[in-house]
């Protein structure tokens, strides 16, 4: 159990350093034997995410991962990826240059906001981190998948979100907080 207040798997440091950093690279993790074409064509403006991302800014990175602990299935965000859950996993790509990532390249983070869910024992559980920029885009990465051309809970997968009413309409329980969730301190 967490301590009060507490998130589970959230580095508060880790998201605060990043507001005000210009994004220079985007890498994601993936198992050895995942598919080569990591992006869910199911859903315009969301990308289907293997093992985890790690954005890097002039002011930090910020490596988003799913998590399991115990009984506990939650969004890890930590800002030194060798201490990420998915650092465990040889291999990661640089995406920087694909599409939908290069419009993130160059843009400053502006703000960042947190999506959370009780658990059984009240403890919060960190689902989903958005950055906001400069430059428009946002990027929203939440427990998920894409099937069907919508966006499904699954708490040992990860969805990018580009697009903004997406995320605001995905939440992982009816009337939950959505993946958009509210800004962070």
């Amino acid at each position: 159990m967490t301590r009060d207040g507490e998130v589970r798997g959230l580095s508060a440091q880790a998201l605060r350093s990043l507001v005000g950093g210009r994004v220079e690279r985007i890498r994601l993790w993936s198992a050895e034997d995942a598919d080569e074409e990591l992006s869910g064509d199911e859903l315009a403006g969301v990308v289907d995410v293997d093992h985890g991302v790690v954005v890097s800014t002039t002011a930090g990175e910020l490596a988003l991962a799913w998590r399991i602990d115990g009984y506990y299935e939650y969004l890890s965000a930590v800002g030194d990826p060798a201490a990420s859950p998915a650092a465990r996993v040889n291999r990661m790509a640089d995406v920087s240059d694909g599409r939908p990532w290069r419009g993130l390249i160059g843009a400053t983070v502006t703000g960042v906001g947190t999506a959370t869910a009780e658990a059984e024992d009240g403890s919060k559980l960190l689902w989903s981190v958005r950055l906001e920029t400069d430059a428009g885009p946002s990027l929203t990465v939440a427990l998920g998948e894409t099937e069907d051309g919508a966006v499904e809970y699954r708490p040992s997968n990860l969805v990018a979100v580009f697009d903004r009413r997406v995320a605001e309409t995905y939440a992982i329980e009816p009337g939950g907080e959505s993946a958009w969730g509210t800004d962070f301190g």
